[in-house]
């Protein structure tokens, strides 16, 4: 992990127009195996990518629909868990 402070990274674009790139402020103290020593003991600015989630159609088609609405719904059950995790909040 390394405190960034080049905002032209935020203008990076995918070739669909979409940012690559977003800051995202850690607090201090969040993860206390990587924030140590002066510079870690304030908040960071630091570059995050959003996380996707790909399948194979081949995989859907072999598990079917109903496994992809069950798989469906245990992420958007973790989600609040993920983001406690992530964000310790």
């Amino acid at each position: 992990m390394a405190s960034v402070d080049d905002w032209d990274f935020d203008d990076k674009k995918d070739h669909n127009g979409n940012r690559i790139y977003i800051f995202v402020e850690i607090e201090k103290g969040t993860s206390q195996s990587l924030q140590r020593g002066l510079l870690f003991s304030r908040n960071m600015n630091i570059l995050a990518v959003k996380a996707i989630l790909t399948l194979k159609t081949d995989w859907v088609r072999a598990k079917g629909p109903c496994a992809l609405d069950s798989l469906t719904i245990a992420i958007e059950k973790m989600k609040p868990t993920l983001t406690r995790l992530v964000h310790g909040r």
